[in-house]
């Protein structure tokens, strides 16, 4: 490959644009979440105190997470 073969370099603006609105929707949605969860581990230390200690928690599966499923009944 030679120097005058090269393609000028040029900046697509609407993928990069695109990216940084994905971005940061991504980033307020995680923070939106994670608060929420943290509103919900509130809830169930003032609600049920020591109910995590009795129920196994923190899989990562909320698919089959037993104390939210026990949650939603209650």
């Amino acid at each position: 490959m030679y120097w005058h073969n090269l393609e000028e370099y040029t900046l697509d603006t609407e993928v990069y644009q695109a990216l940084r609105h994905l971005n940061r929707s991504y980033q307020h949605y995680m923070e939106l979440r994670i608060s929420q969860i943290n509103f919900l581990d509130y809830l169930i230390d003032q609600v049920f105190p020591g109910l995590k200690k009795l129920i196994p928690h923190g899989a990562g599966d909320f698919k089959k997470d037993k104390l939210l499923d026990f949650l939603e009944i209650w």
